[in-house]
């Protein structure tokens, strides 16, 4: 029995009411195809006893977020007509398809490849791209071509730079003998370094040679200079004995000794053989080195050698057997498990053991024949080849381990036991469950299994139904001999009614359990409506309509309420495909529903008016289409909506937001608008959740110094060309912000604080943008994401009383160079400098490095900054 789901699933059954003004009465039924959501797709008048049939071309249902969808079946199956009838469409759905996209350095190298789903766009994870200096430029990673955009297809993407000028000078690295390693041209100013091999120097008799570096050490170039590779000699490590156990080398003379300073397999030879054994490999003591083919068994540099050592061949004359016991589901077929012994239940068998080489293994397994019983021996099998069908193998052993296979089916079948009212009372499984509501396994053919229905309260116990509520037992124990499926519910007098309509819709009037001496219910109108919709009527679990309820049925219910549009909106919800312009009115309405207009694919535009105070989650999803949204009151009117996620907001797909305005120059519905360019927020102390989600393309956003939290998510997928806060730098500190996407900054290209000096002027007031950041002398904690995303800062100064840097402070400040630090400076957040691309310098040169061990450090807090080391007055700490 399929159950209703959720109320806009079948809000499409009203239309059965305008259907049924129009039948000509010549024909004895209606039939009605629909779609998945209830849209109308076909009706026909049919004669009792005819066939119904769908004329049309097959339905198809337009592909979501996630999947695409192709047409099954329609449900229920159809057959000859016996009484008015609806046929429902369902679909496959299929992953929907993922691209790949490729990011290339200038020179075509890829740099990383990602897979992202249709729709997605992608973001490059790797360290910033490169291109090295060449005789007269020097080259910083600029952009991507093209810019980066929402998948459609596979897609490549090349770095881009941009060059400024510079000079080189020639930096030689050599051994002492002047043979060359590499030669560089290096900037001057820059490091020199080498990204080379590292040099190597042949072992003699007795020693071995390491490297340890350069001469001179490596600075900065100002000049042409030669690099000498500097090595210190070491005595090899071992003297090895070769210990070949009475084995003889097929080919080429045996080596007995020989040093190395490091052991390797291609130090030893393979083709040992010795009368009535295999060769099995080499051994130290008890541990295997490497097997009869090469291969390395151990991680050796955990081994400790001595410096003689002696290495001895190992050999096997037996070979192994190993079975497995393969269970089979006789109802379907499937695998059930694997055994590496024979369950008692199953029968007996033998287990692996060591056989000698060509010789007959005898293995015996019984597996029960009986096929009115548990199960059947199927066989025996090798590399999944039958090579038996006898319980007894009589198997001519090799030179070789064996892996076989003991197959056998057994006869499965399910049972499913409920109770019908919890409250009322339980159900148990005898010797397989305690006292439950429900219990569903699996058993075994020809099983007995007891189930026992348990009383908890005043209530009277009716009996055992099946799956077709047929009365099968009124006996509280019941006994099932396993040869079929069941499903069975123990009824006592007290049955459920379950109400499916909108949250909040229902009527407490409609009783929600009824007994069998409950007269027949008369069931209510919701006493709340859904948005943008009015009451039709209740149906069953066929979309049935029901009025009243016959309790004489002892059944519990599931009942859905059926909407249709309500005639004081413009648009009809019930068919969200046919949605295109929305004018919501403002009599009365306060709120849009979670999910009210999802899937509305057609949907372009909307007017909101000022009366809204609340949109629910998902209010908006899924529709791609929507271009324009019109808004019937201020800013300030806006900043009161409460938005349940940043699909609530109609933004997240539009691209332009039209304000009321009387000097407007857009019509629309008889009102004049203005497309909003910029904001301004005075008197307003938070900004709420996914506030301006989507707002793209803004000139700026003005802030007053009022303003003291920003919720979750406000300025997702947004973009603001200027931010001016009218405020100081220690107002912007105390500011909260919930999320990376609720600090503006990150989506602007620089914050503008309010200075008479200043050389910005914005609204008739100066503006300065700050590159060196010196933190207020009383601040203490810098708050989570306080300066996230701002481009123009280049030096940070820590103030003397800071001890906090929270989570993601200052992520992707992407020209931050230089960070001076504090002595009191005792934590730093999660992702506090991560993706700061520019940080070279981290300064803590004021004091000593003992300071460090003390710190609280979040993970990735330096994620992907340039800055290996840190620096203090007795010396450097490395972040590597």
């Amino acid at each position: 029995m399929r159950k209703i789901g959720a109320f806009l699933s079948f809000v499409f059954v009203f239309a059965m009411i305008l259907f049924a003004t129009s039948c000509s009465g010549k024909k004895d039924f209606k039939i009605m195809f629909t779609d998945y959501d209830g849209t109308v797709l076909y009706t026909e008048q049919v004669n009792k006893g005819d066939m119904p049939s769908y004329p049309l071309a097959e339905p198809t249902r337009k592909a979501d977020e996630d999947y695409t969808y192709t047409f099954s079946e329609w449900w229920p199956t159809i057959e000859k007509a016996t009484e008015d009838k609806i046929y429902q469409a369902y679909y496959k759905k299929t992953l929907k398809q993922e691209y790949t996209i490729t990011f290339k350095n200038y020179d075509g190298k890829v740099l990383e490849t990602q897979t992202v789903k249709e729709g997605n766009i992608p973001t490059y994870q790797g360290t910033t791209p490169e291109k090295p200096h060449d005789e007269y430029n020097r080259y910083l990673f600029n952009d991507w071509n093209p810019s980066i955009t929402k998948v459609t297809g596979n897609a490549t993407y090349t770095a881009t730079y941009t060059s400024c000028a510079l000079d080189k000078y020639l930096v030689t690295f050599a051994y002492e003998d002047n043979t060359l390693i590499k030669a560089y041209q290096v900037a001057s100013g820059d490091m020199a370094y080498y990204d080379g091999d590292e040099p190597t120097m042949e072992n003699s008799d007795e020693s071995k040679y390491k490297f340890i570096g350069w001469n001179p050490k490596l600075s900065v170039v100002t000049e042409d200079v030669i690099y000498t590779a500097q090595f210190m000699a070491e005595p090899l490590d071992y003297t090895v004995i070769i210990n070949t156990d009475g084995g003889e080398r097929l080919s080429g003379d045996m080596v007995n000794t020989f040093k190395t300073d490091k052991l390797e397999a291609n130090q030893f030879y393979y083709d040992i053989v010795k009368d009535n054994y295999k060769f099995a490999g080499w051994a130290y003591g008890d541990i295997m080195l490497f097997d009869e083919n090469g291969n390395t068994l151990v991680d050796l540099d955990e081994i400790e050698f001595k410096s003689n050592i002696s290495i001895t061949a190992k050999y096997k004359e037996e070979a192994y057997i190993d079975i497995t016991y393969v269970a089979y589901n006789g109802v379907n077929n499937q695998i059930l498990d694997y055994y590496k012994t024979l369950p008692s239940k199953y029968g007996s068998g033998d287990t692996s053991s060591f056989h000698k080489w060509n010789s007959i293994a005898y293995i015996d397994s019984y597996i029960r024949t009986d096929y009115s019983s548990y199960c059947r021996f199927d066989g025996w099998y090798e590399d999944g080849v039958l090579i038996s069908e006898n319980q007894r193998l009589d198997y001519y052993l090799f030179e070789e381990d064996v892996q076989l296979e003991c197959r056998f089916t057994v006869k499965a079948y399910s049972l499913e036991v409920k109770s019908n009212n919890n409250e009322s009372g339980e159900i148990m499984v005898k010797n397989h469950s305690d006292w439950c509501d429900s219990y569903e396994d699996t058993y075994y053919y020809g099983e007995k299994i007891i189930v026992v229905a348990k009383t908890l309260s005043s209530r009277k116990f009716l009996g055992w139904y099946d799956a077709w509520g047929t009365n099968v037992s009124e006996d509280e124990y019941l006994v099932v001999e396993v040869g079929k499926s069941y499903k069975l519910t123990a009824k006592w007098d007290y049955f459920e009614i379950k109400y499916q309509c909108a949250p909040g819709t229902e009527n407490e009037n409609n009783p929600t359990y009824y007994t069998s001496s409950t007269p027949n219910i008369i069931l209510a109108e919701p006493t709340r409506y859904p948005f943008g919709l009015s009451f039709v009527k209740w149906v069953d679990n066929y979309y049935h309509e029901i009025t009243e309820i016959d309790t004489s049925k002892l059944e519990n219910l599931t009942i859905g309420a059926i909407f249709e549009k309500d005639p004081d909106f413009n648009f009809d919800l019930t068919q969200p495909n046919k949605v295109v312009d929305a004018i919501i009115p403002s009599k009365g309405i306060t709120e849009i529903d979670a999910n009210a207009f999802s899937d509305c694919l057609n949907l372009k535009s909307v007017l909101i008016p000022s009366s809204i105070n609340i949109v629910g989650k998902n209010a908006f999803l899924g529709c791609s289409q929507l271009a324009k949204v019109y808004y019937d009151g201020t800013i300030e009117d806006w900043l009161n909506i409460s938005f349940g996620n940043e699909y609530s907001n109609p933004m997240y797909y539009a691209t332009e937001f039209y304000l009321l305005d009387a000097n407007g120059t857009v019509t629309y519905n008889n009102k004049k608008y203005s497309l909003l360019n910029a904001i301004t927020i005075t008197n307003t102390k938070s900004v709420g959740n996914y506030q301006f989600v989507g707002f793209n393309g803004l000139t700026s956003i003005t802030l007053d110094k009022n303003i003291q939290s920003f919720g979750k998510g406000v300025f997702i997928d947004s973009s603001i060309s200027s931010l001016y806060y009218n405020g100081t730098l220690e107002d912007w500190c105390g500011i909260t912000f919930e999320s990376l996407t609720s600090n503006p900054m990150i989506v602007s290209n620089n914050i503008y604080f309010l200075d008479e000096d200043g050389t910005v002027t914005h609204d008739e007031n100066k503006y300065s943008v700050i590159e060196t950041l010196t933190l207020p002398e009383n601040l203490v904690t810098v708050n989570a994401y306080a300066f996230a995303g701002c481009k123009s800062i280049k030096t940070l100064i820590l103030n003397e009383n800071l001890k906090t840097i929270s989570d993601s402070a200052f992520y992707s400040c992407t020209s931050l160079e230089k960070v001076t630090f504090n002595v009191r400076l005792s934590k730093i957040g999660k992702e506090a400098f991560a993706e700061c691309s520019s940080l070279t310098v981290l300064d803590h040169s004021k004091h000593v490095k003992s300071l460090w061990q003390w710190m609280s450090l979040g993970e990735d807090w330096n994620r992907n900054v340039p800055a290996t080391k840190i620096i203090f007055s007795d010396g450097s700490i490395s972040l590597v």
